[in-house]
Protein backbone atom coordinates (compact mmCIF):
# COMPACT_ATOMS: atom_id res chain seq x y z
CA UNK A 1 0.00 0.00 0.00
CA UNK A 2 2.90 2.40 0.23
CA UNK A 3 2.89 2.88 -3.61
CA UNK A 4 -0.35 4.57 -3.46
CA UNK A 5 -2.32 7.65 -1.50
CA UNK A 6 -6.01 7.08 -0.27
CA UNK A 7 -8.31 9.50 -1.75
CA UNK A 8 -11.63 9.03 0.18
CA UNK A 9 -12.52 5.69 1.23
CA UNK A 10 -11.02 3.27 -1.25
CA UNK A 11 -10.26 5.78 -4.14
CA UNK A 12 -6.77 5.37 -4.84
CA UNK A 13 -4.14 7.16 -6.40
CA UNK A 14 -0.63 5.55 -8.06
CA UNK A 15 1.98 7.50 -6.45
CA UNK A 16 3.89 7.90 -9.78
CA UNK A 17 1.18 10.76 -10.26
CA UNK A 18 2.96 12.99 -7.78
CA UNK A 19 5.57 13.01 -11.06
CA UNK A 20 3.24 14.98 -13.31
CA UNK A 21 1.29 16.86 -10.78
CA UNK A 22 0.81 17.94 -7.15
CA UNK A 23 -1.56 16.35 -4.64
CA UNK A 24 -3.66 18.59 -2.87
CA UNK A 25 -5.55 17.61 0.39
CA UNK A 26 -8.96 19.17 1.76
CA UNK A 27 -9.02 17.69 4.56
CA UNK A 28 -11.21 14.46 3.94
CA UNK A 29 -10.27 15.20 0.06
CA UNK A 30 -6.99 14.39 -2.30
CA UNK A 31 -6.87 15.80 -5.58
CA UNK A 32 -4.30 16.50 -8.08
CA UNK A 33 -3.66 19.26 -9.49
CA UNK A 34 -1.39 21.26 -11.66
CA UNK A 35 2.20 22.34 -11.47
CA UNK A 36 3.28 26.06 -10.29
CA UNK A 37 4.93 26.77 -13.52
CA UNK A 38 1.63 25.10 -15.44
CA UNK A 39 -0.68 27.54 -13.20
CA UNK A 40 1.93 30.16 -14.45
CA UNK A 41 1.49 29.49 -18.07
CA UNK A 42 -1.92 29.52 -18.16
CA UNK A 43 -1.97 33.26 -16.42
CA UNK A 44 0.50 34.75 -18.78
CA UNK A 45 -0.89 33.41 -21.59
CA UNK A 46 -3.92 35.74 -22.04
CA UNK A 47 -2.19 38.44 -21.81
CA UNK A 48 -0.03 38.80 -25.15
CA UNK A 49 -3.20 37.56 -26.86
CA UNK A 50 -5.43 40.23 -25.43
CA UNK A 51 -2.87 42.72 -26.97
CA UNK A 52 -2.85 41.58 -30.21
CA UNK A 53 -6.90 40.89 -30.08
CA UNK A 54 -6.59 44.62 -28.58
CA UNK A 55 -5.01 46.18 -31.58
CA UNK A 56 -7.03 44.26 -34.00
CA UNK A 57 -10.08 45.43 -32.85
CA UNK A 58 -9.28 49.27 -32.73
CA UNK A 59 -7.72 48.64 -36.53
CA UNK A 60 -11.62 47.40 -37.44
CA UNK A 61 -12.83 50.93 -35.61
CA UNK A 62 -10.09 52.96 -37.02
CA UNK A 63 -10.95 51.87 -40.50
CA UNK A 64 -15.14 52.26 -40.11
CA UNK A 65 -14.45 56.08 -39.06
CA UNK A 66 -12.25 56.84 -41.97
CA UNK A 67 -15.28 55.54 -43.88
CA UNK A 68 -17.39 57.39 -42.34
CA UNK A 69 -15.82 60.60 -43.46
CA UNK A 70 -17.13 59.58 -47.50
CA UNK A 71 -20.25 58.13 -46.15
CA UNK A 72 -22.98 57.95 -43.78
CA UNK A 73 -22.28 54.40 -41.40
CA UNK A 74 -24.63 51.63 -42.62
CA UNK A 75 -25.81 48.78 -40.20
CA UNK A 76 -23.21 46.86 -40.56
CA UNK A 77 -20.76 49.53 -39.51
CA UNK A 78 -22.75 50.29 -36.42
CA UNK A 79 -22.81 46.57 -35.59
CA UNK A 80 -19.34 45.56 -36.04
CA UNK A 81 -17.96 48.64 -34.44
CA UNK A 82 -20.21 47.51 -31.29
CA UNK A 83 -18.68 43.67 -31.57
CA UNK A 84 -15.33 45.39 -32.06
CA UNK A 85 -15.84 47.23 -28.65
CA UNK A 86 -16.76 44.81 -26.63
CA UNK A 87 -14.24 42.43 -28.31
CA UNK A 88 -11.75 45.28 -26.04
CA UNK A 89 -13.59 45.09 -23.41
CA UNK A 90 -13.15 41.12 -23.14
CA UNK A 91 -9.98 40.99 -23.96
CA UNK A 92 -8.77 43.88 -21.36
CA UNK A 93 -10.81 41.67 -18.99
CA UNK A 94 -9.36 38.42 -19.95
CA UNK A 95 -6.23 40.00 -19.96
CA UNK A 96 -6.52 40.98 -16.03
CA UNK A 97 -8.09 37.68 -14.82
CA UNK A 98 -4.90 36.00 -12.95
CA UNK A 99 -4.91 39.16 -11.04
CA UNK A 100 -7.81 39.65 -9.81
CA UNK A 101 -8.65 36.21 -8.09
CA UNK A 102 -9.12 36.23 -4.98
CA UNK A 103 -5.89 35.22 -2.76
CA UNK A 104 -7.60 33.61 -0.01
CA UNK A 105 -9.80 30.31 -2.20
CA UNK A 106 -7.81 30.48 -5.87
CA UNK A 107 -5.15 27.89 -6.53
CA UNK A 108 -4.22 29.92 -9.62
CA UNK A 109 -1.13 32.19 -9.97
CA UNK A 110 -0.12 35.39 -9.69
CA UNK A 111 -4.28 35.94 -7.05
CA UNK A 112 -4.40 38.94 -5.82
CA UNK A 113 -7.99 39.66 -4.99
CA UNK A 114 -10.92 39.51 -3.20
CA UNK A 115 -14.15 38.71 -3.52
CA UNK A 116 -14.91 41.79 -4.58
CA UNK A 117 -12.28 41.89 -7.48
CA UNK A 118 -13.91 38.70 -8.20
CA UNK A 119 -17.19 39.61 -8.21
CA UNK A 120 -16.31 42.81 -10.81
CA UNK A 121 -14.65 40.37 -12.96
CA UNK A 122 -17.10 38.09 -13.04
CA UNK A 123 -19.70 41.30 -13.90
CA UNK A 124 -17.18 42.20 -17.06
CA UNK A 125 -17.31 38.74 -17.98
CA UNK A 126 -20.74 38.78 -18.24
CA UNK A 127 -20.92 42.05 -20.29
CA UNK A 128 -18.81 39.94 -22.81
CA UNK A 129 -21.83 38.41 -24.21
CA UNK A 130 -22.50 41.69 -25.49
CA UNK A 131 -19.37 40.62 -28.34
CA UNK A 132 -21.43 37.02 -29.04
CA UNK A 133 -24.47 38.82 -29.34
CA UNK A 134 -23.36 40.66 -32.12
CA UNK A 135 -21.71 37.97 -33.93
CA UNK A 136 -25.20 36.82 -34.02
CA UNK A 137 -26.85 40.25 -35.15
CA UNK A 138 -24.24 40.34 -37.77
CA UNK A 139 -25.11 36.65 -38.97
CA UNK A 140 -28.87 37.75 -39.01
CA UNK A 141 -28.04 41.26 -41.16
CA UNK A 142 -26.36 39.60 -43.88
CA UNK A 143 -29.02 36.63 -44.27
CA UNK A 144 -31.92 39.53 -44.09
CA UNK A 145 -29.64 41.38 -47.19
CA UNK A 146 -28.46 38.54 -48.77
CA UNK A 147 -31.06 36.38 -48.60
CA UNK A 148 -34.60 38.15 -48.05
CA UNK A 149 -33.16 41.39 -49.34
CA UNK A 150 -34.03 43.63 -46.97
CA UNK A 151 -32.61 46.93 -47.45
CA UNK A 152 -30.47 48.88 -45.08
CA UNK A 153 -32.87 52.04 -44.37
CA UNK A 154 -35.76 48.85 -43.22
CA UNK A 155 -32.89 47.32 -41.34
CA UNK A 156 -31.90 50.70 -39.50
CA UNK A 157 -35.58 51.49 -38.92
CA UNK A 158 -37.52 47.84 -37.55
CA UNK A 159 -34.64 45.76 -36.71
CA UNK A 160 -31.37 47.59 -35.97
CA UNK A 161 -32.72 49.11 -32.88
CA UNK A 162 -33.88 45.43 -31.31
CA UNK A 163 -30.27 44.30 -32.43
CA UNK A 164 -28.23 47.31 -30.36
CA UNK A 165 -31.01 46.86 -27.09
CA UNK A 166 -30.33 43.17 -27.19
CA UNK A 167 -27.12 42.71 -27.77
CA UNK A 168 -25.80 45.80 -25.00
CA UNK A 169 -28.99 45.07 -22.47
CA UNK A 170 -29.43 42.03 -22.08
CA UNK A 171 -25.82 41.29 -20.74
CA UNK A 172 -26.14 44.76 -18.80
CA UNK A 173 -29.10 43.84 -16.79
CA UNK A 174 -28.06 40.11 -16.51
CA UNK A 175 -24.32 41.35 -15.17
CA UNK A 176 -26.10 43.91 -12.53
CA UNK A 177 -28.76 40.95 -11.70
CA UNK A 178 -25.65 38.91 -10.79
CA UNK A 179 -23.62 41.02 -9.02
CA UNK A 180 -27.14 41.95 -6.48
CA UNK A 181 -27.18 38.16 -6.15
CA UNK A 182 -23.42 37.78 -5.56
CA UNK A 183 -23.37 34.61 -8.00
CA UNK A 184 -20.24 35.18 -9.43
CA UNK A 185 -17.24 32.99 -7.97
CA UNK A 186 -14.27 31.40 -9.32
CA UNK A 187 -14.69 28.33 -11.46
CA UNK A 188 -11.83 25.49 -11.44
CA UNK A 189 -11.42 25.50 -14.62
CA UNK A 190 -11.69 28.89 -16.88
CA UNK A 191 -10.38 32.32 -17.17
CA UNK A 192 -11.51 34.70 -14.50
CA UNK A 193 -14.65 34.53 -11.86
CA UNK A 194 -18.52 33.78 -13.65
CA UNK A 195 -21.42 31.87 -12.09
CA UNK A 196 -20.76 29.34 -9.46
CA UNK A 197 -21.40 28.17 -6.22
CA UNK A 198 -24.43 29.70 -6.16
CA UNK A 199 -25.81 29.54 -3.08
CA UNK A 200 -22.41 30.45 -1.40
CA UNK A 201 -21.60 26.86 0.09
CA UNK A 202 -23.81 24.82 -1.77
CA UNK A 203 -23.15 21.34 -3.08
CA UNK A 204 -20.27 19.12 -1.89
CA UNK A 205 -17.05 20.04 -0.97
CA UNK A 206 -15.20 20.11 2.21
CA UNK A 207 -17.30 23.83 3.22
CA UNK A 208 -20.13 22.42 1.44
CA UNK A 209 -23.87 22.20 2.93
CA UNK A 210 -25.10 19.78 0.57
CA UNK A 211 -27.58 22.39 -0.74
CA UNK A 212 -28.56 21.93 -4.23
CA UNK A 213 -26.61 24.05 -6.30
CA UNK A 214 -28.72 26.97 -9.02
CA UNK A 215 -25.51 27.83 -10.74
CA UNK A 216 -25.82 25.26 -13.37
CA UNK A 217 -29.37 26.91 -14.16
CA UNK A 218 -28.36 30.38 -13.67
CA UNK A 219 -25.22 30.01 -16.02
CA UNK A 220 -27.87 28.81 -18.77
CA UNK A 221 -29.85 31.67 -18.33
CA UNK A 222 -26.99 34.15 -18.15
CA UNK A 223 -25.03 33.16 -21.48
CA UNK A 224 -25.52 29.24 -22.25
CA UNK A 225 -28.58 29.93 -24.51
CA UNK A 226 -26.79 33.12 -26.06
CA UNK A 227 -23.13 30.73 -26.77
CA UNK A 228 -24.95 27.79 -28.48
CA UNK A 229 -27.72 29.82 -30.14
CA UNK A 230 -24.67 31.99 -31.73
CA UNK A 231 -22.86 29.42 -32.77
CA UNK A 232 -26.07 27.84 -34.59
CA UNK A 233 -27.02 31.23 -35.79
CA UNK A 234 -24.02 31.11 -37.72
CA UNK A 235 -23.31 27.81 -38.94
CA UNK A 236 -27.05 27.94 -40.51
CA UNK A 237 -27.10 31.61 -41.38
CA UNK A 238 -24.36 31.44 -43.95
CA UNK A 239 -25.14 28.15 -45.51
CA UNK A 240 -28.19 29.44 -45.87
CA UNK A 241 -26.42 32.39 -47.64
CA UNK A 242 -24.45 29.84 -49.50
CA UNK A 243 -26.70 27.49 -50.74
CA UNK A 244 -28.90 30.49 -52.21
CA UNK A 245 -25.99 31.90 -53.35
CA UNK A 246 -24.92 29.00 -55.63
CA UNK A 247 -28.21 28.32 -57.22
CA UNK A 248 -28.42 32.03 -58.25
CA UNK A 249 -25.06 31.72 -60.02
CA UNK A 250 -25.97 27.85 -61.20
CA UNK A 251 -29.22 29.49 -62.94
CA UNK A 252 -27.52 32.48 -63.89
CA UNK A 253 -25.08 30.52 -65.83
CA UNK A 254 -27.41 27.96 -67.27
CA UNK A 255 -29.47 31.04 -68.52
CA UNK A 256 -26.48 32.70 -69.88
CA UNK A 257 -24.92 29.26 -71.80
CA UNK A 258 -29.08 28.58 -73.27
CA UNK A 259 -29.00 32.05 -74.49
CA UNK A 260 -25.94 33.17 -76.22
CA UNK A 261 -25.71 29.74 -77.91
CA UNK A 262 -28.60 30.34 -80.09
CA UNK A 263 -27.95 33.51 -80.78
CA UNK A 264 -24.81 33.04 -82.19
CA UNK A 265 -26.92 29.98 -84.61
CA UNK A 266 -29.41 32.59 -85.36
CA UNK A 267 -27.12 35.18 -86.70
CA UNK A 268 -25.14 32.78 -88.22
CA UNK A 269 -28.11 31.58 -90.57
CA UNK A 270 -29.20 35.45 -91.27
CA UNK A 271 -25.47 35.98 -92.15
CA UNK A 272 -25.68 33.02 -94.87
CA UNK A 273 -29.02 34.11 -95.50
CA UNK A 274 -28.01 37.64 -96.70
CA UNK A 275 -25.04 37.08 -98.36
CA UNK A 276 -26.78 34.84 -101.07
CA UNK A 277 -29.22 37.72 -101.33
CA UNK A 278 -26.21 40.60 -101.55
CA UNK A 279 -24.77 38.19 -104.57
CA UNK A 280 -28.29 38.54 -106.02
CA UNK A 281 -28.22 42.22 -105.45
CA UNK A 282 -24.83 42.66 -106.63
CA UNK A 283 -25.90 41.10 -110.27
CA UNK A 284 -28.19 44.62 -110.50
CA UNK A 285 -26.50 47.18 -112.39
CA UNK A 286 -29.01 50.06 -110.21
CA UNK A 287 -26.90 51.65 -108.25
CA UNK A 288 -29.58 51.93 -105.22
CA UNK A 289 -29.35 48.44 -105.07
CA UNK A 290 -25.50 48.47 -104.92
CA UNK A 291 -25.72 50.96 -102.00
CA UNK A 292 -28.47 48.16 -100.42
CA UNK A 293 -26.35 45.62 -100.87
CA UNK A 294 -22.91 47.11 -99.00
CA UNK A 295 -25.40 48.00 -96.13
CA UNK A 296 -26.32 44.26 -95.84
CA UNK A 297 -22.86 43.56 -95.85
CA UNK A 298 -22.00 45.54 -93.36
CA UNK A 299 -24.71 44.70 -91.08
CA UNK A 300 -24.25 41.03 -91.21
CA UNK A 301 -20.36 41.06 -90.63
CA UNK A 302 -21.01 43.64 -87.73
CA UNK A 303 -23.96 41.10 -86.23
CA UNK A 304 -21.57 37.74 -86.55
CA UNK A 305 -18.68 39.97 -84.86
CA UNK A 306 -21.12 40.66 -82.23
CA UNK A 307 -22.28 37.16 -81.52
CA UNK A 308 -18.73 35.71 -81.11
CA UNK A 309 -17.94 38.28 -78.71
CA UNK A 310 -20.83 38.09 -77.10
CA UNK A 311 -20.29 34.05 -76.58
CA UNK A 312 -16.98 35.18 -75.18
CA UNK A 313 -17.69 37.36 -72.76
CA UNK A 314 -20.41 34.79 -71.26
CA UNK A 315 -17.71 32.14 -71.33
CA UNK A 316 -15.64 34.88 -69.74
CA UNK A 317 -18.55 35.62 -66.96
CA UNK A 318 -18.72 32.18 -66.01
CA UNK A 319 -15.50 31.61 -65.37
CA UNK A 320 -15.45 34.66 -63.21
CA UNK A 321 -18.41 33.53 -61.08
CA UNK A 322 -16.75 30.27 -60.39
CA UNK A 323 -13.88 32.16 -58.82
CA UNK A 324 -15.93 34.80 -57.00
CA UNK A 325 -18.28 31.73 -55.57
CA UNK A 326 -15.15 30.43 -54.15
CA UNK A 327 -14.36 33.82 -53.12
CA UNK A 328 -17.75 34.31 -51.37
CA UNK A 329 -17.19 31.03 -49.82
CA UNK A 330 -13.92 31.18 -48.05
CA UNK A 331 -15.20 34.79 -46.73
CA UNK A 332 -18.37 32.85 -45.24
CA UNK A 333 -15.92 30.22 -43.58
CA UNK A 334 -13.71 32.65 -42.35
CA UNK A 335 -16.12 34.45 -40.52
CA UNK A 336 -17.35 31.34 -38.73
CA UNK A 337 -14.23 30.12 -38.35
CA UNK A 338 -12.83 32.98 -36.41
CA UNK A 339 -15.69 32.38 -33.62
CA UNK A 340 -15.28 28.17 -33.15
CA UNK A 341 -11.48 28.75 -33.22
CA UNK A 342 -12.13 30.82 -30.38
CA UNK A 343 -14.60 29.74 -28.22
CA UNK A 344 -14.70 25.78 -29.51
CA UNK A 345 -12.09 25.00 -26.21
CA UNK A 346 -14.43 27.30 -23.60
CA UNK A 347 -17.59 25.23 -24.83
CA UNK A 348 -15.67 21.92 -23.91
CA UNK A 349 -14.42 22.94 -20.89
CA UNK A 350 -18.14 24.32 -19.83
CA UNK A 351 -19.54 21.03 -21.06
CA UNK A 352 -17.33 19.08 -18.72
CA UNK A 353 -17.72 21.09 -16.22
CA UNK A 354 -21.40 20.62 -16.38
CA UNK A 355 -20.84 17.10 -16.16
CA UNK A 356 -18.80 16.53 -12.48
CA UNK A 357 -21.47 15.11 -10.31
CA UNK A 358 -18.62 14.71 -7.80
CA UNK A 359 -15.86 17.03 -5.62
CA UNK A 360 -12.85 15.10 -6.59
CA UNK A 361 -13.74 14.94 -10.57
CA UNK A 362 -14.22 18.81 -10.50
CA UNK A 363 -11.41 19.47 -8.82
CA UNK A 364 -9.44 17.51 -11.04
CA UNK A 365 -10.47 19.04 -14.58
CA UNK A 366 -7.98 21.43 -14.67
CA UNK A 367 -5.23 18.23 -14.68
CA UNK A 368 -7.04 16.17 -17.19
CA UNK A 369 -7.85 19.02 -19.26
CA UNK A 370 -4.42 21.02 -19.60
CA UNK A 371 -4.21 21.00 -23.16
CA UNK A 372 -7.87 22.40 -23.66
CA UNK A 373 -6.94 25.47 -20.88
CA UNK A 374 -4.07 26.10 -22.95
CA UNK A 375 -5.91 26.73 -25.89
CA UNK A 376 -8.61 28.52 -24.08
CA UNK A 377 -6.14 31.31 -22.64
CA UNK A 378 -4.74 31.19 -25.92
CA UNK A 379 -7.56 31.78 -27.97
CA UNK A 380 -10.68 33.18 -26.46
CA UNK A 381 -8.99 36.58 -26.23
CA UNK A 382 -7.92 36.55 -29.77
CA UNK A 383 -11.17 37.01 -31.76
CA UNK A 384 -10.66 40.71 -32.20
CA UNK A 385 -7.62 39.94 -34.35
CA UNK A 386 -9.59 36.87 -35.95
CA UNK A 387 -12.12 39.24 -36.94
CA UNK A 388 -9.59 42.16 -38.57
CA UNK A 389 -8.25 39.56 -40.39
CA UNK A 390 -11.05 38.69 -42.21
CA UNK A 391 -12.81 42.06 -42.25
CA UNK A 392 -9.39 43.29 -44.50
CA UNK A 393 -8.91 39.93 -46.51
CA UNK A 394 -10.25 41.13 -49.42
CA UNK A 395 -8.85 44.93 -49.47
CA UNK A 396 -5.43 42.61 -48.70
CA UNK A 397 -5.71 40.85 -51.90
CA UNK A 398 -7.02 43.21 -53.94
CA UNK A 399 -3.64 45.55 -53.57
CA UNK A 400 -1.63 42.33 -54.31
CA UNK A 401 -3.21 42.04 -57.23
CA UNK A 402 -3.20 45.38 -58.24
CA UNK A 403 0.07 46.04 -56.71
CA UNK A 404 2.33 42.54 -57.25
CA UNK A 405 5.56 43.45 -57.00
CA UNK A 406 4.95 45.11 -53.07
CA UNK A 407 5.82 43.15 -50.31
CA UNK A 408 2.94 41.23 -48.24
CA UNK A 409 3.69 43.95 -45.24
CA UNK A 410 3.15 47.18 -47.58
CA UNK A 411 -0.30 45.38 -49.19
CA UNK A 412 -1.59 44.84 -45.37
CA UNK A 413 -0.77 48.49 -44.59
CA UNK A 414 -2.24 49.26 -47.72
CA UNK A 415 -5.58 47.37 -46.68
CA UNK A 416 -5.57 49.66 -43.49
CA UNK A 417 -4.47 52.85 -44.45
CA UNK A 418 -5.59 52.84 -47.92
CA UNK A 419 -4.01 55.26 -50.85
CA UNK A 420 -2.03 56.69 -47.87
CA UNK A 421 0.47 53.99 -48.46
CA UNK A 422 1.79 54.72 -51.49
CA UNK A 423 3.68 51.64 -53.61
CA UNK A 424 7.13 51.46 -53.57
CA UNK A 425 8.19 49.08 -56.06
CA UNK A 426 5.70 48.86 -58.30
CA UNK A 427 5.53 51.28 -61.64
CA UNK A 428 2.73 51.87 -63.31
CA UNK A 429 2.15 53.65 -67.26
CA UNK A 430 -1.07 53.93 -68.70
CA UNK A 431 -2.10 50.66 -68.20
CA UNK A 432 0.61 48.69 -68.60
CA UNK A 433 3.02 47.43 -65.45
CA UNK A 434 6.52 47.55 -65.70
CA UNK A 435 8.46 44.37 -64.97
CA UNK A 436 11.78 43.07 -65.46
CA UNK A 437 12.27 39.96 -67.23
CA UNK A 438 14.81 37.09 -65.58
CA UNK A 439 17.79 38.53 -67.25
CA UNK A 440 16.52 41.75 -65.90
CA UNK A 441 15.72 43.77 -68.71
CA UNK A 442 12.58 46.10 -68.00
CA UNK A 443 8.91 44.38 -70.26
CA UNK A 444 5.78 45.60 -69.36
CA UNK A 445 2.43 43.79 -69.30
CA UNK A 446 -0.97 44.33 -68.60
CA UNK A 447 -1.64 45.42 -65.28
CA UNK A 448 -4.59 43.19 -64.60
CA UNK A 449 -6.09 45.36 -61.23
CA UNK A 450 -8.59 43.45 -59.43
CA UNK A 451 -11.38 46.41 -58.92
CA UNK A 452 -14.29 46.76 -56.79
CA UNK A 453 -16.37 45.15 -58.48
CA UNK A 454 -14.69 41.62 -59.14
CA UNK A 455 -13.82 41.60 -55.27
CA UNK A 456 -16.93 42.77 -54.16
CA UNK A 457 -19.71 41.84 -56.33
CA UNK A 458 -20.72 39.33 -58.49
CA UNK A 459 -23.22 39.53 -61.96
CA UNK A 460 -24.77 37.32 -63.60
CA UNK A 461 -26.21 39.40 -66.31
CA UNK A 462 -26.55 43.53 -67.66
CA UNK A 463 -29.40 45.95 -66.79
CA UNK A 464 -30.09 46.95 -70.20
CA UNK A 465 -30.13 50.30 -69.16
CA UNK A 466 -29.71 53.10 -71.37
CA UNK A 467 -26.53 54.73 -72.87
CA UNK A 468 -27.26 58.09 -71.48
CA UNK A 469 -27.56 56.13 -67.92
CA UNK A 470 -23.62 55.66 -67.64
CA UNK A 471 -21.77 56.72 -64.80
CA UNK A 472 -17.98 56.74 -64.25
CA UNK A 473 -16.93 53.67 -61.52
CA UNK A 474 -14.98 53.83 -58.58
CA UNK A 475 -13.09 50.42 -58.43
CA UNK A 476 -9.79 51.30 -55.89
CA UNK A 477 -9.70 53.64 -52.70
CA UNK A 478 -12.59 56.33 -52.48
CA UNK A 479 -9.38 58.41 -51.66
CA UNK A 480 -7.00 57.25 -54.60
CA UNK A 481 -6.43 59.77 -57.03
CA UNK A 482 -6.89 59.15 -60.65
CA UNK A 483 -3.24 58.90 -61.02
CA UNK A 484 -2.43 56.28 -58.64
CA UNK A 485 -5.50 54.75 -60.09
CA UNK A 486 -4.34 51.75 -62.59
CA UNK A 487 -6.72 52.98 -65.75
CA UNK A 488 -7.69 49.01 -66.28
CA UNK A 489 -9.67 49.05 -63.04
CA UNK A 490 -11.89 52.65 -63.82
CA UNK A 491 -14.66 51.32 -66.33
CA UNK A 492 -18.15 52.27 -67.37
CA UNK A 493 -21.01 50.95 -65.17
CA UNK A 494 -24.81 50.95 -65.59
CA UNK A 495 -26.87 52.80 -63.49
CA UNK A 496 -29.64 50.39 -61.84
CA UNK A 497 -32.58 49.40 -63.56
CA UNK A 498 -35.90 47.46 -62.78
CA UNK A 499 -34.09 44.52 -63.51
CA UNK A 500 -30.54 44.35 -61.06
CA UNK A 501 -30.10 43.58 -58.27
CA UNK A 502 -28.35 46.41 -55.85
CA UNK A 503 -24.85 45.70 -55.24
CA UNK A 504 -22.76 46.21 -51.64
CA UNK A 505 -20.00 47.61 -51.98
CA UNK A 506 -17.99 46.98 -49.00
CA UNK A 507 -14.15 46.68 -49.20
CA UNK A 508 -12.42 46.94 -46.51
CA UNK A 509 -12.21 50.73 -44.82
CA UNK A 510 -15.06 51.45 -47.23
CA UNK A 511 -18.44 51.42 -45.74
CA UNK A 512 -20.89 48.83 -46.36
CA UNK A 513 -24.34 50.94 -48.49
CA UNK A 514 -26.04 50.43 -51.22
CA UNK A 515 -24.50 51.26 -54.56
CA UNK A 516 -26.79 51.08 -57.73
CA UNK A 517 -24.21 50.01 -60.34
CA UNK A 518 -24.61 47.26 -62.53
CA UNK A 519 -22.16 44.42 -64.31
CA UNK A 520 -19.73 46.63 -66.61
CA UNK A 521 -20.84 46.27 -70.58
CA UNK A 522 -18.71 46.33 -73.65
CA UNK A 523 -19.73 48.66 -75.91
CA UNK A 524 -18.24 47.34 -78.83
CA UNK A 525 -21.06 44.88 -78.82
CA UNK A 526 -24.00 47.14 -77.62
CA UNK A 527 -24.81 48.97 -80.80
CA UNK A 528 -25.56 48.14 -83.97
CA UNK A 529 -24.06 50.69 -85.69
CA UNK A 530 -27.05 50.70 -88.89
CA UNK A 531 -29.81 50.34 -86.62
CA UNK A 532 -28.57 51.91 -83.41
CA UNK A 533 -30.60 49.19 -81.71
CA UNK A 534 -29.36 47.56 -78.39
CA UNK A 535 -28.27 44.18 -78.96
CA UNK A 536 -27.46 42.64 -75.02
CA UNK A 537 -29.75 40.84 -73.29
CA UNK A 538 -31.58 41.97 -70.39
CA UNK A 539 -30.97 39.62 -67.80
CA UNK A 540 -30.90 39.45 -63.66
CA UNK A 541 -27.86 40.15 -61.72
CA UNK A 542 -26.34 38.55 -58.76
CA UNK A 543 -24.25 40.37 -56.20
CA UNK A 544 -21.84 39.05 -53.38
CA UNK A 545 -20.39 41.10 -51.02
CA UNK A 546 -16.71 39.89 -50.27
CA UNK A 547 -16.57 41.61 -46.63
CA UNK A 548 -18.67 40.02 -44.08
CA UNK A 549 -19.51 36.83 -46.34
CA UNK A 550 -22.63 38.49 -47.47
CA UNK A 551 -24.01 39.04 -51.27
CA UNK A 552 -27.07 41.79 -52.04
CA UNK A 553 -29.99 41.39 -52.69
CA UNK A 554 -33.12 39.64 -54.34
CA UNK A 555 -34.46 41.29 -57.12
CA UNK A 556 -36.49 44.60 -57.11
CA UNK A 557 -40.25 44.55 -56.96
Amino acid sequence: MDDFIYQEEDTLIPSDAQNASIIEDDDQYTYRSLTDSQKTLLASLPIPSAILSIVGSSIIIFMAYLSRKSRPWTPYNRLLVGMSVYDIITSIALASAAFLNPTETSTKAWAMGNDSTCSLMGFFNQISYSGTFYNACLSFYFLFTARFGMKNDQITRKIEPVMHVLSVGYPLITGVIGLVLGVYAEPEVGLGCWVNRYPKRCGYGPDGTDEPCLSGMVSWIFGGWVAIGTLIALVINNLIIWIFVRRRIHKGMQISTATALPRALSTSGKSTAAGSSMGEYVIEEDKSTAHLSFASSLRTNYKRSASQNSLSMNQDTRAAQRRRLRLVSTQAFLFVASYIVSNASTYILRLFESMATEYVWEMELPYNNFILLVLQASLLPLQGLFNMLVYIRPKYLKSKVDFPEESKSWAFRRAIWGSKVEPIQSMHAGTLDIKRDSKGNKTARPHQALGKDMISSLTNGSGGAKEEDEEEGVDNDEHETARERPKSSRRKFITSGSNSLEVISEIGEDSLSVSSRKAPVDRSVMKDPTTSKSSVNKSESASILMDGSILQSPRKS
